[in-house]
């Protein structure tokens, strides 16, 4: 695979891509906390927004729930230039009670219409169910949609715990590029924000 991981200093288009999402996705944490009455902190949280920056459409080709559940599920496609969200919630079930057990979770989208070159990203974060902003963590891959979806989850979450809580990712042969953050929220650190952008650029002849 061509994808390389590069300085995770955004540019201007990338920043603004990123702030965009970080505001959708502090939006629909809001909203999916206000819909809970009880309790609601005392399980790990994690809101996301993908911004798709390029005009292809993009589909929604494979989930790893390595650690805790979707509570809002990622939208299976997102439209060119649109933006898609999702709540993933860091507890499993057991009986009556649920086990806190972290928000650790990666998903892959790819293009899906008849246009060459086929563009892929893969999005993973981890935040742990003790978590401290050190040990916030994402990770993002540009590329070939096909790879990435045959990628094992053990190769995923290695190169996830050795990333930080900025990403990002360029793909030069087919002109993929992604880009991603992960933080807390400003009241409280049971809850985290990941914002990605998925683009695209002219690959060098």
């Amino acid at each position: 695979m061509a994808s390389i991981q590069v300085d995770s200093q955004f540019n201007d288009k990338q920043k603004a891509a990123i702030e965009k999402a970080t505001q959708e996705a502090q939006n629909i944490l809001a909203n999916n906390d206000s819909a809970k009455d009880a309790q609601p902190h005392l399980l790990v949280k994690v809101a996301g927004a993908m911004k798709n920056s390029q005009h292809r459409p993009i589909r929604l080709m494979k989930t790893h729930d390595a650690k805790g559940k979707f509570v809002t599920n990622p939208p299976g496609t997102i439209g060119g230039e649109a933006s898609g969200a999702f709540v993933h919630e860091g507890a499993t079930s057991q009986g009556q009670l649920p086990v806190v057990v972290g928000s650790k979770c990666a998903l892959i989208y790819g293009t899906f219409d008849k246009s060459f070159p086929a563009l892929g990203y893969l999005l993973a974060w981890d935040m742990p169910e003790i978590s401290l902003g050190s040990e916030l963590k994402v990770f993002v891959l540009a590329g070939d949609p096909y790879k990435l979806e045959k990628m094992e989850w053990s190769e995923i979450e290695r190169r996830l715990n050795a990333s930080g809580n900025k990403s990002t990712s360029i793909d030069h042969e087919i002109g993929a590029i992604a880009t991603a953050e992960i933080k807390h929220t400003h009241n409280t650190n049971m809850r985290s924000l990941v914002a990605a952008s998925f683009d695209r650029f002219e690959p060098k002849a």
